[in-house]
């Protein structure tokens, strides 16, 4: 049994009704350029995802917006949303998540250098693994003002939160956060990369790299590690509950 719906040559689907498939991807995408706007339910039980494009190194370009619930459920392991290609470009005002792998996964496999664009008002949530994991050289801009309950992994990026994350944050860029981050924040090995917190970091926060900037108004509950070269630290008007090291 294949796919309940498959889409190439730059389709569009739009959906107000529900799909399941139990054995395969609900949705299957093998071309660039697709769109997908859903208002009901996309589901599904497999071992791959319920939109998939993992296969399709030219599938750069979805379009998705999501305004009903993207599910992967069952014991397997199936993503709500997977993609082998960046470029794409996401919004999700209802519910996306998945049970037991990452709620959105993108693998820029080609290494192509696109970047992805992540809007959520919504929830994108996971019982394990990641709420959100993309890799590639591309930069991802990710605008969180919902909830997102699980962890993020992006290898390259800028993250803007003005709602909550429950679970840690895993990026090399850029990070402004004026909502709550309830968990360890990571900045990787980036240079020139710069923090902004106004809200609440329940946890420790390390940037690594060298001409890291810290400028914190609001909480960080743990310590604040500032890592390499030419570091700039300014606490004002901010609270540390633990210590700050820096260079």
């Amino acid at each position: 049994m294949g796919a309940t719906v498959t889409m190439n040559l730059s389709s569009n689907f739009l959906n107000y009704g529900t799909l399941f498939n139990r054995n395969f991807d609900a949705i299957t995408i093998t071309s660039t350029n697709s769109y997908i706007e859903n208002h009901g339910t996309i589901s599904g039980d497999s071992t791959l995802a319920v939109i998939n494009a993992y296969g399709a190194l030219d599938a750069r370009g979805l379009h998705l917006l999501n305004y009903g619930t993207i599910l992967a459920s069952g014991f397997n392991e199936a993503s709500g949303i997977l993609t082998n290609s960046a470029g794409n470009y996401i919004e999700n005002h209802g519910n996306l998540s998945a049970t037991n792998d990452s709620a959105l996964e993108i693998y820029d496999g080609a290494n192509t250098g696109f970047g992805n664009t992540i809007v959520n008002t919504g929830t994108i949530s996971t019982g394990s693994s990641y709420a959100i994991s993309i890799s590639g050289s591309g930069r991802t801009q990710l605008y969180n003002s919902g909830d997102i309950l699980g962890s993020i992994q992006i290898g390259n990026a800028r993250l803007s939160n003005s709602g909550t994350i429950d679970g840690s944050v895993s990026i090399n860029g850029d990070l402004v956060n004026s909502g709550d981050i309830l968990g360890v924040v990571q900045i990787n090995y980036s240079d020139s990369t710069t923090v902004r917190n106004s809200g609440l970091i329940a946890g420790p926060l390390t940037l690594s790299g060298q001409n890291a900037a810290v400028f914190n108004t609001g909480v960080v509950q743990g310590d604040l590690s500032v890592g390499g070269l030419f570091a700039t630290i300014d606490l004002r008007g901010g609270t540390v509950l633990g210590n700050v090291y820096g260079t």
